[in-house]
């Protein structure tokens, strides 16, 4: 197997990923490691895993940002819409000023073509963190697909 490096922030020492991975990993059912599985697990695409560890997270931490917004997207990758829209219901129960969970909430609101509400969460996320552009063009690019073009000319002058 090769060896995965990635480098420290601030550092140009390499930190080897697979021994912290399997570091974590020592601490077996330990909540971070369950978490850190599901979210490998998420970035190779194996969605089944994935799932069952961020699942396992959200039983012990109900809280865990991370863990409902991975779910979120992993319901939303894998066409299961509804599914996405229970979690991200509680998430925002639980968090509803988290700008990337708004931004998740945004994404939901897409895919289940509602560009309103979609519009309506990418603006909260933008007014919560100003410095994320992505927000910005993300509203930009919904005001646009939905007709509004003055608007979203606007929003992208503002931003870019």
């Amino acid at each position: 197997m090769a060896r995965i490096e990635a480098f420290g922030r601030g550092s140009e020492r390499p930190i080897d990923a697979r021994a912290s991975f399997q570091s974590a990993r020592g601490e077996r059912g330990s909540t971070r490691s369950t978490l850190l599985s599901g979210l490998v697990n998420y970035r190779l695409g194996s969605y089944s895993a994935a799932e069952d560890s961020l699942q396992k997270v959200v039983a012990k931490t109900p809280d865990n940002r991370s863990a409902l917004r991975t779910l979120v997207s992993l319901y939303l990758r894998t066409g299961r819409t509804a599914q996405a829209f229970e979690v991200l219901e509680v998430a925002m129960q639980r968090a509803p000023n988290d700008p990337l969970l708004l931004q998740s909430a945004a994404e939901v609101y897409l895919a289940s073509n509602n560009p309103a509400k979609a519009a309506e969460m990418y603006e909260r996320a933008a007014a919560l963190d100003k410095n994320n552009v992505t927000n910005r063009v993300r509203l930009a690019q919904v005001r646009l697909a939905s007709g509004d073009t003055a608007r979203a000319r606007a929003i992208h002058n503002r931003c870019c």
